[in-house]
């Protein structure tokens, strides 16, 4: 089981990072788990404010994820749809769902290897406390690696690819997850700017590596492009929610890519 939050550092040191908190739980904004099961607790049985918008990743090694909202105390009129789940296959997504006021169903199982959990205040919420939602992998095994990773601060921007050590002997979907400090953009003309570069080795014609690039605002995911040649490709992409990028990686190649992100006040 691996897991780590946003904090650059956690990279490099993966194994003191998840010592700090107890095995198998997610607690704060950006932090990521691959295993056979786990928990999001999400300021449980605490206050949490509005505009946010916090996201985590889970890996599994298994076709179906099963999803249990166990507890919250979200507000059901100010924050309705707060948890969005969104699951993929290796870099396409297969369906969205959502757990929790006013669905009335609390358990329920997705088609997916990674998902990513969304949690999402408006903001004029009247507020209310978090959730402890439990996931477990489900049915037959599945081998699709990858290297996961979210940032809920700019000064974390421009990301390397890829931020991992060693070589890959397989082809990689690594998931990363940008947002502006965890919360929603409600200033008005302001975006969060992602901007792309990108030294693949792919072969004449053939896009093989690539950036492949989701956006979500609101509780909707949009897929909005792929990237993988920069002199013909769309390099800057806007959101005033969050960026979903999967980066496909071929082993033994030497091909670099690189995330800038800002924000744009015009």
């Amino acid at each position: 089981m691996k897991i780590c939050s946003f904090i650059y550092l956690c990279l490099l040191f993966a194994a003191a990072c998840a010592s700090k908190q107890e095995p198998g739980v997610l607690t704060e904004c950006g932090q990521t788990l691959e295993g056979d099961s786990g928990v999001i607790e999400y300021k449980f049985d605490q206050e949490y404010d509005a505009g946010e918008l916090c996201a985590f990743i889970i890996r599994v090694p298994n076709e179906y994820i099963m999803f249990s909202l166990e507890s919250h105390g979200i507000n059901n009129a100010s924050d309705p749809d707060a948890i969005t789940i969104h699951t993929y296959n290796g870099i396409l997504m297969v369906k969205t769902i959502h757990l929790g006021p006013p669905n009335p169903i609390t358990e329920t199982y997705i088609e997916g290897q990674v998902a990513v959990v969304v949690f999402k205040t408006w903001d004029n919420s009247t507020l209310g406390t978090g959730f402890r939602l439990s996931f477990r992998g489900l049915w037959g095994t599945v081998n699709l690696p990858g290297n996961d990773i979210a940032f809920n601060n700019l000064s974390d921007s421009p990301l390397e690819l890829p931020f991992w050590q060693g070589n890959d002997t397989v082809v990689t979907n690594n998931f990363v997850i940008l947002t502006n400090g965890a919360k929603a953009i409600s200033q008005p003309r302001t975006n969060l700017r992602l901007r792309l570069s990108e030294e693949f080795q792919n072969p004449d014609g053939n896009c093989q590596e690539f950036f492949w690039i989701y956006t979500l605002t609101s509780e909707n995911v949009y897929r909005e492009g792929v990237f993988c040649d920069a002199t013909t490709d769309r390099s800057v992409y806007y959101t005033r929610g969050l960026f979903i990028i999967v980066f496909r990686k071929f082993p033994n190649t030497q091909s670099k890519g690189t995330l800038s992100w800002d924000l744009l006040i015009e």
